[in-house]
């Protein structure tokens, strides 16, 4: 038996398993990188809120509970 025909028999006999392998990875790459852009905006979004809510604000006095 060639090495190609081997390899290919055996790619087909574990298509399931590489096909759940490859989802795998798919669905946690889409995962991860949708958590990323998302905690990117809100931490855009969070700073922005803050600066529009303080103005100039850049020294506070706290009373030291």
């Amino acid at each position: 038996m060639k090495k190609s025909r081997l390899t290919i028999r055996s790619l087909w006999y574990y298509r399931k398993l590489y096909l759940a392998v490859f989802t795998g990875v798919v669905l946690s790459t889409a995962v991860l990188s949708g958590a990323l852009i998302i905690g990117d905006s809100v931490r855009h979004s969070l700073i922005k809120l803050t600066d529009m809510r303080l103005g100039a604000t850049r020294i506070a006095i706290s009373r030291g509970d």
